[in-house]
Parts: structure tokens; sequence; C-alpha cells
């Protein structure tokens, strides 16, 4: 909800949508080398200050998730703030600290809301030797601050009992029906989305440093007990998340990201010189040449050509979609996600995203069902319109959509 109102706060600057999100994500990427620095400069020195803000600078991952419109880079930014507040309160109780500390949750939840559940292991570690009356005042402030977002939160979305719809929603489509463990249909099943959540956690820890498995051997003699409960809490909560029940795009990895810049930093503050160039040189490297995708036309690098290849694709639907129909009898309905970014660029346009699944009946879908909300499709089926609707647009790698009416196709 935060993100959204922190766009539009930019859009009276930038005057153009995805300008707005864009400028947001490279202000919370350049936010995130301040905790950087100093939470280095608390766990190991100033050298290794240093070398975080140039890995910050430097991380595919980081730089990709700055250039682009994206909540995530948000969530790398409070993860580390929050972890350096905590190691303040761990080493002196009674800072100051602990009101930023409120603050900073609240609105972290705001804009990010699992990012509370993340952050709850080392926050209670942080707070642990604070009086508890100041626990209490602190506990008050971080209510008030949940409540200046959630309560206009859900009055926008029309009550408790519609967000919670929402949520359910969002998670049958992505958490069950997709990547969580629990909700397997079978051993295999769970087998493979338990390697395909490892896989990823793991392939988007490479994304944020290429060298890492190179560096990190030299911290086995520089940590220290708090080291290590600073790290295992600050990374362990989320990383279960994503290997027990989702993960899907990179930015997720935004999470425990910063954690493993600040473990390389330390370590390179210890070795060579010339070990730190290399690391500099491989990431800019992996971000300059690297091609737009892995494999296909699916899964996105974080490199230079995918930001390119992003801006041009939204540029295009943004372009295409208005000279083609009317927001008045026009529907727009996405396979993918982009349904949801859909909602912002073009307001005025009704959209739906539709979820693949050939054991579901195929619902009568209407042009003014919702926004963006999970629909199930069971392709090849058709889909049956409201007679208002003259263009149906159609977003998404899925190209078996037809209409159940004499109506346009544009496919974007």
């Amino acid at each position: 909800f935060l993100y959204i109102a922190l766009g539009r706060l930019l859009l009276l600057f930038t005057g153009e949508a995805n300008e707005a999100l864009v400028l947001l994500s490279a202000l919370f990427g350049a936010a995130t080398l301040v905790p950087l620095w100093y939470c280095a400069r608390l766990l190991f020195s100033e050298r290794a200050a240093a070398w975080a803000v140039l890995l910050g600078v430097t991380s595919p991952l980081l730089w990709f998730q700055s250039s682009v419109a994206s909540s995530r880079t948000s969530e790398g930014f409070f993860s580390v703030l929050i972890a350096w507040l905590c190691l303040i309160l761990r080493r002196s109780p009674s800072s100051m600290a602990l009101w930023w500390l409120a603050g900073s949750l609240a609105l972290a939840s705001g804009i990010r809301p699992q990012a509370a559940l993340f952050l709850a292991p080392i926050t209670l570690w942080g707070v642990w030797r604070v009086p508890r009356g100041r626990l209490l005042g602190a506990f008050a402030l971080f209510g008030l601050g949940v409540a200046c977002w959630a309560v206009p939160m859900l009055q926008a979305i029309g009550g408790v009992r519609e967000y919670l719809l929402l949520n359910k929603a969002q998670s049958e489509t992505f958490i069950v029906h997709d990547t969580g463990v629990p909700f397997a249909t079978s051993p295999t099943d769970a087998l493979k989305r338990l390697a395909w959540n490892v896989g990823r956690v793991l392939l988007y820890a490479f994304f944020t440093l290429p060298t890492l498995p190179l560096v990190l051997p030299a911290l086995r003699r520089l940590l220290e007990r708090e080291h290590v409960a600073f790290f295992t809490l600050a990374t362990v909560p989320s990383l279960l998340f994503f290997i027990v029940l989702h993960i899907q795009q990179p930015g997720h990895a935004m999470a425990y990201a910063p954690f493993l810049l600040l473990l390389a930093a330390g370590a390179l503050a210890r070795l060579p010189f010339a070990i730190g160039a290399v690391t500099l040189a491989v990431n800019m490297a992996a971000v300059l040449f690297l091609p737009a995708r892995l494999t296909g036309d699916w899964f996105n690098l974080p490199t230079l050509a995918a930001v390119r290849s992003n801006d041009a694709y939204l540029t295009h639907v943004k372009t295409v979609i208005p000279k083609e129909g009317k927001p008045e009898d026009t529907l727009i309905v996405s396979v993918d996600a982009i349904a949801r970014p859909m909602d912002y660029y073009l307001p005025n346009y009704a959209s739906l995203m539709l979820s693949i699944d050939d054991d579901t009946e195929t619902p009568p879908l209407k042009a003014d069902a919702g926004r963006g909300r999970p629909w199930p499709l069971a392709s090849p089926k058709p889909l049956n319109l409201s007679a208002q609707t003259r263009t149906l647009v159609v977003i998404g790698r899925d190209a078996r959509i037809e209409a159940g009416i004499k109506s346009r196709k544009l496919m974007v």
C-alpha cells in the first residue's frame, strides 16, 4: 500500500508512472548503501564498510532491482536498516535506536508486509535487554505506525474481509498451486518443489555476488558468537520461507542479499586488494555483458540488457493498448502477473490475471469482475465475456485464449 502511495507522490514530479516507480526503486537502492556502511563498520571495520558500499553499488541483483519498478528494493533497504538498529540496541539497550526501529518496522510492513515476519527474530534478539517500559512505548509506536497505513488500505480495498480474500487468492495461486512444499500433491511433487526453491535461492545468491564462494572462506576465523547470531537471525527466517513455501522472482532475494554482501565485505577486508578488484570487475562484467534472459523468454537476468528489454516492453504495452481500445469497452486479460502493473500504468482499464489449470472449470468472465485477481482458466476453453467488451487484450506467454464473443483480440 505504501509503495503505491510513494509512487503516486513521485508521479507528481515525474509525470509518468513507470519513471516514478523506477525513481522510487533507485532511491531505495541508493539508500541501502547507508545502513550497509554503518552495519559493516559496526560488525567488522571501516575497511569492510568501504567494501560493503562498493559491493552494493556493483552487485548485479541490487543494481537491477534499483533500475526497474519493483517494491523489493525497499525490502533490502529496510532489512539491513532494521538489522543495524537491532545490533545497536543489542550493545546499548538504552539507545534511541529503539524508536527508529519501531518506526522502521511499521514502514517496512506497509511496503512489504512479510518484512515484519522475516525480521521478527532479529528484532527480538535486538530488544532482549531493553527495559520493559521502553519496549511498551516502542510497541505502541509501532502499532500507531501500522494503523496509519492499514486503516486507509482497508478502506480502499473494501474492508478486512476483502483483504483476507485477496490474500487467500494470492496464497492459493503462488504457494498452494505452485511452490509450497507442504501443499505438494505427492512425494515426487514435494521433492520437485523443494529442489526448485533451493535452486532459486542459490541462483539468486549467485546473482547477488558471483564470486561469493571464493571470498567467504576468509571469514572462518573472523566470525564471533555475536556475528553468528546476527547473520543467522537476519537470514534464516526468509530463507526458510523461500525454501519451504515460495520464491519466484530474483527480487525476492533482496530479503537476504544485503547480508551476503556484509559477509563478503568482512572477508574482503582481510584479503588482498587484488581479490576485491577482481570481484568488482566480475560484478560489472555480469551487469554489462550478460544477455537479458537465461533461457527462452521467461527468466530475466539482472543485467543492463534485461532493464532495456523490460522498459521497451512496458513502453510498447502502454502505447499500443490505448490506441486499440477505449477503457470503457476493453478488457486486459493476463496469464502472468503483469496484470498488477497494468493496474498502475493503465488504471482506467479493467484487467484480470488468469492462472492456467486444466482441472478447473472455467467460470464466466465479466469486464467488471475485478482488477488483477487470480481467476482460474481451464485452457483451451473459451472465455464468456460481457457484451460490453469489444476489445480483448491478452498479455502473457500462453496464447490459447479465445473470446467467446465477436471481439477484436490484440496480442501484446
